[in-house]
């Protein structure tokens, strides 16, 4: 016989044998939030004696304590060998296990800061590996971006004045540079072809040539402000969208 309520478990059974006309099993465990462990009892009374099992589980790991409460059956001895382990469960779990919690919650809220402080510095580290082989990228680019910059200026098309990615408050006018904002003018100044800047839609602009991403999982934008037949213009779009340069809505008034 089997009955479960919240945290706890209940069991009971009868049994005959040849040596003991009746024997009376029953016991209770209470199992803790995450499943993780359990403890309980279970006590055994027959004719002959009255045993009980103290078990408790955390983990893969077992523990358990048998005793022989008595060597012959009586009523006070039944009684009092299922009020104690009843008690004591309460007490526990009422009062003696606070403690415990409480230790436990600070070494696993210890052990979580540790991993996430880990976590964080591996993630700097990869964004700054990234960091230095974008600028290296870009310092290459510079004598061709500046060359396309010339001939645009030269037939009064588009020339990428100043360009920004990653966070930043869209309404500033200069987004302050940041570990999470930087200048990507360069870059897309090479992306120029006859007057026209064309960044397709569904990939982040940080796999762009000399882009890298500053802030992994974070929302990233892009702002361009450019000259386009001697006008300024600006705009800003979202890292998955589309870039089409030039447009009239992007005209300064």
């Amino acid at each position: 016989m089997r009955y479960s309520f919240k945290q706890f478990e209940f069991r009971g059974a009868f049994r005959f044998s040849s040596l003991d006309a009746l024997s009376l099993t029953y016991g209770a465990t209470r199992f803790s939030n995450d499943k993780m462990s359990m403890s309980g009892f279970e006590l055994s009374v027959s004719s002959s004696s009255v045993f009980i099992l103290f078990r408790y589980y955390i983990g893969k790991r077992k523990f358990l304590v048998p005793v022989t409460i008595s060597q012959s059956f009586s009523f006070p001895v039944l009684f009092y060998s299922t009020l104690f382990p009843v008690l004591a469960g309460v007490a526990w779990d009422s009062v003696l296990s606070r403690p415990f919690s409480w230790i436990k919650s600070k070494i696993e809220f210890g052990f979580e800061q540790e991993r996430s402080a880990k976590k964080q510095a591996e993630d700097e580290q990869e964004v700054d590996k990234k960091r230095r082989a974008a600028e290296k990228e870009t310092n290459l680019m510079k004598s061709q971006a500046a060359r396309i910059t010339e001939q645009e200026k030269k037939k009064n098309g588009l020339v990428i004045q100043r360009a920004w990615y990653g966070q930043f408050d869209e309404n500033e006018d200069y987004p302050t540079l940041s570990s999470v904002c930087y200048s990507v003018a360069t870059q897309l100044q090479l992306c120029v072809n006859q007057s026209k800047l064309i960044l397709n839609q569904g990939q982040s602009k940080s796999h762009l040539a000399g882009f890298f991403d500053p802030c992994p999982g974070q929302v990233k934008k892009l702002k361009i402000v450019y000259l386009f037949k001697g006008e300024l213009h600006e705009a800003v779009f979202a890292d998955l969208d589309p870039v089409r340069l030039p447009k009239m809505s992007h005209r300064m008034d």
